[in-house]
């Protein structure tokens, strides 16, 4: 099972690692967030809208020195409730979305609710009590 994180204003500019399903808050602005700078090939990162509020304050995923969708660009996320995977395929490619199949697949997918541990406030690998679609 994947752990999932929430992402705030207060990780930005901060270097997320892989593997995490990643719950976006930006209800207050637009913030960015780095992607790995050493991925290995393979390596998964899921990010969901959690307030349906990409077009208003945007979520910028900066590539960090690695390529997305073989551009040396960031990643603006400026739609609601968007859903996106990014999978590592190489350093000649870098960070490739999902075939557009499994797109739809995760636009459909129901996420839990993020809850916190006292531990680890902002990650959990709890089983969640509720579901929410996204």
């Amino acid at each position: 099972m994947r752990s999932y994180s929430q992402l705030t204003l207060n990780d930005d500019n901060q270097e997320i690692p892989p593997s995490f399903y990643y719950i976006v808050d930006t209800r207050i602005q637009s913030f960015s967030v780095k992607l790995p700078k050493y991925p290995s090939k393979g390596d998964e990162i899921f990010f969901f809208d959690g307030y349906h509020t990409f077009s208003k304050n945007n979520l910028i995923l900066d590539c960090n020195d690695n390529k997305i969708m073989e551009i040396s660009e960031n990643l603006i996320c400026d739609t609601d409730s968007m859903k996106i995977c990014l999978i590592f395929s190489g350093y000649l490619e870098g960070w490739k979305g999902l075939p557009l199949e499994y797109q739809e697949q995760l636009q459909q997918m129901e996420l839990p609710v993020l809850q916190t541990t006292e531990n680890h406030p902002k990650q959990t690998n709890r089983s969640p009590k509720r579901w929410i679609n996204l």
